[in-house]
């Protein structure tokens, strides 16, 4: 009896260990990547150095939130790069033909409608999220094509347009007051307000939420319109920043690819039901800081990218001992 009763604490602290140390080992990550900077680097604090590592991670940073509402309801989109691109490519085409308040007004339309239709399938109509939105890729992808004609699009460098992704004030970029906003008004969305609630439910058990009374379809819908809407001002803020566009860059992939991974090191889970913006918001200074401490030392884009897969990796395994270490908690 005495045996069987230590053998329940013993496994009761060790599942304890595996749920504090994955729980916060984003943020203990993010604390020992700054140590780590400031002592290669005596700039590292400088107000320019920490200006450029937030400005540089905006654009993923605002799709990161997208995603992160819809991996905690239970879904994936896979569309938020070409919906980046779409729009950037739109608003790049208006600033040159029209005025910059179409450019802005058509490219948070676009957006918007594109996880308007992802939303619809998925949630409406029950379809997986994965097919729906690695479909909605191709199509976003081919009316790219069509749009510009597979060419770079110049913008117009005299429009205000420009100033949303460089413009300043107090020599802070008014992209940084975008995703500050944007992080605050769906942090609250999450955490202060019904239909946050009903995300988390929706994500950690559909069928129970339906039997609740959830509308869990309307649930999804409402996240993809979200996510698609982050896509939007992340394309508007990529446009105006480098004042071209062009559907078949890479940088659309990179971005997204660097949105999940911020997401995952978070503590996101692709199963659904977990996640919070605060730790995606430490996912994505992670990634920021991590990229600044190897340009540090001296390691080539390529390694980088190498480097950041592991990162994912290693992010995701920390995951699936958090879920094993709360079921074992619970038994």
């Amino acid at each position: 009896m005495i045996t069987e009763e230590r053998t329940i604490t013993i496994n009761r602290r060790k599942s304890s260990l595996i749920y504090f140390v994955t729980n916060y080992n984003s943020l203990f990550f993010l604390i020992l990547l700054v140590i780590v900077s400031s002592i290669i680097s005596n700039a590292f604090f400088s107000f320019t150095n920490i200006t450029n590592l937030l400005k540089t991670s905006v654009v993923y940073g605002i799709m990161a939130f997208g995603f992160t509402l819809c991996i905690i309801s239970g879904s994936i989109d896979l569309s938020l790069g070409y919906n980046l691109a779409i729009t950037a490519v739109i608003a790049t085409i208006f600033v040159r033909d029209y005025n910059y308040i179409w450019a802005v007004i058509m490219c948070l339309i676009v957006g918007t409608l594109v996880g308007l239709v992802n939303g619809f399938f998925i949630g409406i109509l029950g379809a997986n999220s994965v097919i729906v939105t690695l479909g909605m890729t191709s199509v976003l992808y081919a009316l790219g094509v069509q749009t510009s004609g597979g060419n770079m699009i110049l913008g117009d460098v005299r429009s205000p347009f420009s100033l949303i992704g460089r413009g300043k004030i107090y020599n802070i970029p008014y992209q940084i007051f975008i995703f500050i906003l944007l992080f605050f008004i769906l942090n609250i969305l999450l955490n202060k307000t019904r239909f946050g609630k009903y995300i988390y439910a929706v994500g950690g058990d559909e069928a129970i939420s339906w039997v609740a009374g959830i509308k869990t379809g309307n649930v999804r819908l409402t996240v993809f319109i979200i996510a698609g809407f982050c896509a939007a001002v992340a394309g508007m803020i990529f446009a105006s920043r480098n004042e071209s566009a062009v559907i078949s860059g890479g940088a659309y992939w990179q971005n997204q690819f660097d949105a999940v991974t911020a997401v995952v090191v978070g503590g996101g889970s692709i199963s659904g039901g977990r996640g919070s913006l605060v730790k995606t918001l430490l996912g994505i200074l992670i990634l920021a800081f991590l990229r600044n401490l190897l340009n540090l030392i001296g390691i080539s884009f390529e390694f980088q990218q190498i480097f950041k897969a592991l990162v994912l990796i290693i992010a995701m395994l920390f995951n699936n001992l958090f879920i094993r270490g709360k079921l074992q908690s619970n038994e």
